[in-house]
């Protein structure tokens, strides 16, 4: 035998449950793949599915008068809704466009309904609103405010550069 074969040993592999690796110790390196996949899931794939669903029920709901903007920029009123997989949109007077209905982004605008509760309630509102316009009159009127108003004209304001 040469010496540079005497040096090296040869050892029999044994066959003890510690030289394979214990279960446990393979679970431990499994424990950050799933603790990645977590924040993954939770940061990425939720969102965003969350918002998928969001665009599919915008884009079913879509009626005549809502203001959409398209995925080209494009922004404009539904005119018609010709079927499942299409809209007539409106860009400007004269000018109307086919779009599919997955063109559309997003919903700018919807046209609210009226009925008459709501109208008779509009009209309450103006009288309301004249009342209070009234009392506005009246108070800018009354001599105190005036005077107040002149203090504030005289105060010195800050100039903005």
């Amino acid at each position: 035998m040469t010496s540079a074969f005497a040096q090296t040993s040869t050892v029999a592999p044994s066959s003890s449950p510690a030289a394979a690796g214990t279960p446990q110790e393979g679970l431990a390196g499994f424990i950050p793949l799933l603790i990645i996949f977590g924040v993954f899931w939770l940061l990425v794939i939720r969102p965003q599915s969350k918002r998928m669903k969001d665009q599919k029920v915008m884009i079913q709901n879509l009626k005549r008068g809502d203001e959409i903007l398209t995925s080209g920029g494009i922004i404009g009123k539904i005119d018609r809704v010709v079927d499942d997989g299409e809209v007539t949109v409106k860009i400007a007077d004269g000018i109307t466009v086919r779009l599919a209905r997955q063109s559309v982004a997003a919903l700018l605008s919807k046209p609210e309904p009226v009925n008459e509760n709501m109208a008779h309630a509009a009209a309450a509102g103006k009288k309301s609103n004249k009342n209070k316009k009234d009392k506005q009159a009246q108070a800018v009127s009354d001599p105190q405010r005036e005077e107040s108003a002149a203090d504030q004209e005289k105060a010195p304001r800050k100039v903005l550069d």
